[in-house]
């Protein structure tokens, strides 16, 4: 009854934010598992109560997260794998190791750390003790654009960025990326300011009088949760989407142009402004280049130098309240919006198209080395620098999880993704075929759930762009 009554606050959106965002209700998580402040298992009856409830109910708006210790209850891990399966996906698994560092980093107490749940979308908070609120959403690719156009947005004609010079002229990777990294540095500061605001307004025009008594910090201090009660445990985060996009251009420019000088900067420069139109060679030679989520580290370290210097950026200046700016790989489903946006980009993606989904997802299609590698890729990223979480989308044939063997192996692969450094995992688990029948015939599924993004909606209650852009993730057929 609990889980149903999650469902019954809707969030109301207009047309036009549907499109990006149809199907996203009140998202209300319950963290489960996990070890306990003193570190001893906090899984328990309750526990499996819930999991048989979410196998029961199955509705789009609770939300269930499952902390994975290493030395959890076996049976509670292939319980979870199990719902999984049995409701397409839908519930997300986080790795208690990465967690706890994170929040350790950030100087929160040993006991305080292990007492983390995840709210909003990935963000680990400890309830009644810290305030940890997700941010915007920054485009990553937006700001590669601008690198490569010195400053200027390919889609609107705008000068949005610095003058960081004609990407024609630079005779080394390096250059390239001291440019990109100037251009972050006259982004962010905007974001900052725009946050701040945003947080500051609130705090004078919206208190939160009834949320602020649930923290013993602020009623100790008489201080509005909004206005800073809980300093120090305080942080504001922004989200960094399609960081896989730009990672997989920077590599392709990297090794096609200064390293094997198969192209010039001229020639990627003149394919992208015209979309690869009449020059759909160029774009050939961009798609097969090294791609981040094949274990890769031609490429995967590219992605990592980015998040890293992009999350030092953020960190470089204080929020609202003394608040932590920290960052998180998230993207929700602005990948979608955000690619409207933007012109073609290097790594073969055409104008207009979604970016990367998820945060850390490999761009749809392109981590076709197996799920082994795409985890290696994720695993393989400095978490510390994303401390209010990340997203990984994978998605399975259901009959790749068929049977106590291959759950078994489920279950064995989520550990071992976390055992090497994972944060967040979450899956689809229905096969192609099912999507697209469904998008004909939508009468016959109506109770197929779908893991979007960090939320979870009625597959047929989500727009044609969002339907597709999960069709589009790579679809795993063995583990």
């Amino acid at each position: 009854l609990l889980l149903i009554k999650c469902n019954e606050f809707c969030v109301v959106y207009s047309e036009h934010r549907s499109h990006g965002y149809a199907g996203n209700c009140s998202g209300t998580a319950f963290t489960l598992g996990g070890i306990k402040s003193d570190g001893s298992c906090a899984v328990n009856e309750v526990s499996y109560l819930f999991l048989e409830a979410e196998s029961d109910v199955n509705l789009s708006s609770e939300d269930m997260v499952i902390r994975v210790t290493e030395d959890m209850p076996e049976d509670f891990l292939l319980l979870a794998c199990t719902v999984a399966r049995d409701v397409s996906g839908k519930l997300k698994f986080v790795g208690d190791k990465t967690c706890i560092e994170q929040m350790l980093y950030d100087e929160r107490p040993l006991e305080m750390a292990r007492d983390y749940a995840i709210v909003g979308c990935t963000s680990p908070t400890v309830g009644g003790r810290s305030l940890d609120i997700p941010g915007g959403v920054i485009s990553l690719p937006m700001i590669l654009e601008l690198t490569l156009n010195n400053g200027v947005s390919t889609m609107t004609g705008l000068k949005l960025g610095a003058q960081t010079g004609d990407a024609r002229n630079f005779t080394s990777f390096d250059e390239l990326w001291d440019a990109f990294c100037r251009q972050v540095e006259t982004v962010i500061p905007h974001c900052h300011v725009i946050k701040n605001l945003d947080k500051s307004i609130y705090a004078e025009f919206s208190p939160s009088p009834f949320l602020s008594c649930m923290y013993e910090c602020c009623i100790d201090k008489g201080q509005d949760v909004l206005r800073g009660g809980t300093y120090p445990h305080l942080s504001f985060a922004m989200a960094l989407a399609g960081a896989p996009n730009v990672g997989d251009s920077l590599a392709a420019i990297k090794k096609l142009v200064f390293e094997e000088q198969v192209l010039t900067m001229d020639q990627v420069l003149e394919a992208l402004a015209c979309n690869f139109e009449g020059m759909e060679e160029i774009q050939t030679l961009l798609s097969r280049a090294p791609k981040f989520g094949n274990n890769d580290p031609y490429v995967d370290t590219i992605v990592n130098d980015v998040l890293s210097y992009v999350s030092d950026t953020i960190a470089q200046t204080p929020g609202y309240a003394g608040a932590r700016s920290t960052a998180a790989a998230a993207a929700i489903t602005a990948n979608v919006g955000m690619g409207f946006c933007l012109g073609a980009g290097a790594d073969g993606r055409k104008a207009g198209t979604p970016l990367s989904e998820g945060g850390l997802s490999p761009y749809q299609g392109r981590n076709t080395s197996g799920p082994t590698a795409t985890l290696l890729s994720v695993a393989g990223i400095d978490h510390l620098k994303l401390r209010h979480g990340e997203v990984l989308n994978m998605r399975f044939d259901p009959k790749a999880l068929e049977g106590e063997d291959k759950l078994r192996k489920f279950a064995a692969l989520i550990k071992a993704y976390f055992a090497a450094g994972g944060f967040l995992v979450q899956f689809n688990i229905v096969n192609t075929a099912t999507l697209r029948d469904a998008q004909v015939h939508p009468d016959r599924y109506r109770d197929l759930v779908v893991r979007v993004a960090t939320y979870a909606a009625y597959f047929v209650e989500i727009g044609p762009e969002l339907q597709n852009d999960i069709i589009n993730r790579l679809e795993f057929s063995g583990l």
